[in-house]
């Protein structure tokens, strides 16, 4: 229904949005492609409803008669640990500069070896110290883990701090947000209130817990620059997980190369010389030596003193569509319901086995919660578990491949359709091996998609199913979200990629977030009093998608390869329209240029950024319908626009460069 309905709404917006013309809608009534009806009970899923995760997010402010500021002074001073960690650092900075930003005072700072704690001191006192610990100020790794944050009011003095370094960052950061109405946007646009001359001191006691204990960073953009990746509350994966020979992916040929193993032991690696073969062809000395020799380099890289501070490692398959066909691997494989992954699971809980004796011996200098990472992804994405009807879950088929606890998974569906959520029909299979992991594994790195891949200047419609995609991961034991977009993008994305790494900030956060207010949230900072003009454009995007979804086939497995050059998926008027939408939106932000021009700079930067999808789209599909100079004029526009946008990609494996060969520019 609820399709159906938007799909009606379309209809009577179609002169408003030239985006339903009658000529599509009778080519393709045909080709309805909606696989939700039927039996809404399959594999022990109900579909069309979600459930909610219940995380960890406790909020309890309420006002005092004191204040931090008042009448443009401030009495408070920042007290952060003598030994402070750079990330403490940072913490620190970020306070100082966005305090200044407010309010135009610069606060200063001690050590806490000198600030000395009573009810009525000033402080406003960042991570774990001295300060905090004489105050009886805690923060419990139980309950907080790597990123989860606390703040409290004790006396007139103010606490942010985590058990980990980064939960203290992210502290500040929620401070300022109760203080200041700080929000991170882009690094162009940060909401912050100003002129601040009176600050009211707060009660607070707010313990906010992260729903994904890690956010990876998902965009080229936010990968290298540390700055962007802290205000957005996300992490590179290089922090946290240990490389094997400078690899963390694909890397089971570093573990045991075959330019060093191969001739010595051929049974280590699938006959086609393309996987390892982790039975070892059942010949069980071999097999012992394959996880001796494994467990003896694990050693050796956990004692790097690079590595001391992580936790995480990887022993993932190579990135090939086989496996090995030996016998003793297919015999697994059958035993275990169709599951290679079943072989996986055994090796690496030998592995993890004998890490865990050394830990305890004389390895224990090098103890930590070490967690072993491989890959849940084409022929591992099955789970070894069943669906039991009985106890309405799923069961591992039997305990020796549940997981060892220390061994995780990488949860990567390329196969899936990420314009649908889970909970529907299309991605049934894929749900049921989400579910089938969350019993046999307790921790899972969750891999999802939210990109045309091979199209990367196109919009993409992950915007329906994000959020229940991102419930699902927690509701099945996932602690790590990679949301994976344009990862190797340097510059900006066009076709709304900043909404979407606002939304994977937020939501990754908080999966029960009001999803349409943080839309609405985004438009009217991030674009200003263009909001309504870009709002328009971006409803025409959703309302087409979802018309192409139902009617033109965008949607199906793998549909983050679709081939989305198509004129069917992009009418002419369409795109005229949108181009129409940021033209209005320029004129709707040209006062400001005389009264504020930085920030009619940034909205000018946000609203072309969005031009340059259409402009793509119309060069590459309408040339022939625009005259010569026209089409020169899109050309210079979207290559001025991309440019200043630093756009280095056109796909994952394509580079702008290649585009303007194309184009002759």
């Amino acid at each position: 229904m609820k399709k159906i309905s938007i799909i009606l709404v379309f209809c009577l917006l179609a002169t408003l949005f030239a985006g339903c013309g009658s000529n599509d809608q009778t080519n393709n009534n045909n080709a309805n492609n909606n696989n939700n009806d039927g039996n809404k009970q399959e594999q022990g899923m109900d579909y069309f409803k979600s459930e909610n995760y219940e995380g960890v997010h406790l909020f309890d402010v309420k006002k005092t008669s004191d204040k931090i500021v008042s009448g443009g002074t401030t009495e408070y001073r920042i007290v952060m640990p003598k030994d402070a960690t750079e990330t403490e650092k940072t913490a620190v900075n970020e306070l100082q500069y966005f305090f200044e930003e407010a309010t135009g005072l610069v606060l200063t700072v001690q050590t806490d070896d000198i600030a000395v704690y009573d009810a009525n001191a000033k402080y406003l006192s960042v991570g774990e110290n001295a300060y905090s610990e004489s105050a009886g100020v805690t923060a419990d790794y139980d309950i907080l883990g790597e990123a989860g944050l606390r703040i409290v009011t004790v006396g007139k003095s103010v606490f942010m701090l985590g058990a980990k370094e980064r939960g203290t960052l992210y502290a500040v950061y929620e401070f300022l947000s109760q203080c200041f109405e700080y929000e991170f946007f882009s690094d162009n646009v940060i909401r912050l209130r100003r002129n601040v001359t009176d600050l009211p001191l707060m009660s607070f006691d707010i313990t906010d817990v992260p729903d994904y204990e890690y956010i990876m960073s998902n965009y080229g953009f936010i990968r290298y620059n540390a700055t962007v990746r802290n205000r957005f509350r996300m992490v590179n994966d290089d922090a946290l997980i240990i490389p094997v020979d400078g690899t963390i992916n694909h890397n089971s040929f570093k573990w045991l190369p075959k330019s060093q193993y191969e001739k010595s032991h051929p049974k280590w690696y699938s006959d086609d010389g393309k996987q390892l073969c982790y039975t070892a062809h059942g010949e069980k000395a071999e097999f012992e030596e394959m996880v001796g020799t494994v467990t003896k380099k694990m050693k050796t890289i956990l004692q790097d003193p690079d590595n001391a501070d992580k936790r995480m490692i990887t022993f993932t398959h190579e990135d090939t569509q086989t496996w090995c066909a030996c016998k003793t691997c297919m015999e697994l494989k059958n035993k275990y319901g169709g599951a290679n992954s079943a072989s996986v699971i055994l090796f690496l809980n030998r592995v993890k086995e004998n890490i865990d004796e050394w830990f305890e011996g004389e390895g224990s200098a090098y103890k930590r919660d070490l967690l072993i990472l491989f890959l849940g992804y084409h022929q591992t994405n099955k789970p070894p578990s069943v669906y039991d009807a009985e106890k309405e879950a799923y069961v591992p088929i039997d305990d020796s491949v549940k997981c060892r606890e220390g061994v995780g998974l990488y949860f990567a569906e390329t196969n899936g359709d990420y314009t649908q959520s889970f909970y529907e029909r299309g991605n049934s299979d894929i749900a049921a091996n989400f579910s089938g992991w969350g019993c046999v594994s307790d921790d899972i790195f969750f891999w999802s998609y939210q990109t045309n891949f091979s199209y990367y200047l196109t919009p993409y419609n992950s915007f329906n199913s994000m959020q229940d995609i991102y419930k699902y991961g927690k509701l099945n034991h996932a602690f790590l979200l990679f949301d994976q977009g344009q990862y190797n993008e340097e510059g900006k994305p066009t076709a709304w990629g900043m909404l979407k790494v606002y939304l994977t900030s937020k939501l990754a956060w908080n999966v029960n977030a009001d999803y349409d207010a943080l839309i609405q949230d985004f438009f009217d900072v991030y674009f200003g009093p263009a909001s309504d003009d870009m709002m328009q454009m971006f409803t025409s995007f959703r309302l087409r998608a979802d018309y192409n979804q139902q009617y033109n086939g965008y949607t199906g497995s793998r549909s983050v390869f679709t081939n989305a050059l198509q004129e069917a998926f992009w009418p002419k008027s369409l795109l005229d329209n949108w181009l129409q939408c940021c033209e209005n939106a320029l004129a709707s932000i040209e006062p400001l240029k005389e009264t504020d021009s930085v920030m009619y700079e940034a909205y000018r930067f946000n609203i072309c950024l969005e031009r340059l999808s259409p402009l793509y789209l119309i060069v590459e599909l309408y040339d022939t319908a625009f005259d010569d100079a026209v089409i020169r004029e899109y050309k210079q526009l979207f290559s001025a626009g991309a440019g200043e946008a630093g756009i280095t990609k056109e796909g994952e494996k394509t580079t702008i460069d290649s585009l303007y060969n194309r184009w002759g520019v």
